[in-house]
């Protein structure tokens, strides 16, 4: 749904996947990002009138994710998993973070800070710093 008066009223807008979307992002007024079930992210440069599918080259879920100032899109999900696109990339890369103990968290949301990122897991939310 989408909203130009401040959420007064509300509009359906068309989405070409009928899975689960398990988050949402938007920059720059019109750029919206959409992510969740079995990698699938799907972006829309129009406010959501058109959606492109981006692969993300994986089937695990994607839970958290944020765009810093500069447009860095980092995506979170399952087994320990990072997407991070920079701006005026199409593709994202992957990268998988794995703890000394050998574990790989499971991801649930990620925000940016003064020093780089901070995720949180599964793993007694506990809260990975990240540059």
């Amino acid at each position: 749904y989408r909203s130009s008066d401040r959420g007064a009223t509300w509009n359906r807008l068309a989405f070409p996947y009928k899975g689960s979307m398990f988050g949402v992002m938007s920059w720059n007024d019109n750029n919206i990002l959409a992510y969740g079930l079995r990698g699938n992210i799907f972006e829309s440069a129009d406010a959501g009138i058109n959606w492109t599918k981006i692969p993300s080259g994986t089937d695990i879920s994607l839970q958290g994710g944020t765009v810093s100032e500069d447009g860095t899109v980092v995506l979170v999900g399952s087994n320990g998993s990072l997407f991070v696109r920079k701006p005026n990339e199409s593709a994202f890369t992957k990268r998988n973070v794995q703890l000394k103990s050998g574990q790989c968290p499971a991801f649930s949301a990620i925000i940016p800070s003064s020093t780089g990122y901070v995720l949180t897991s599964d793993l007694g939310n506990i809260i990975y710093p990240m540059k």
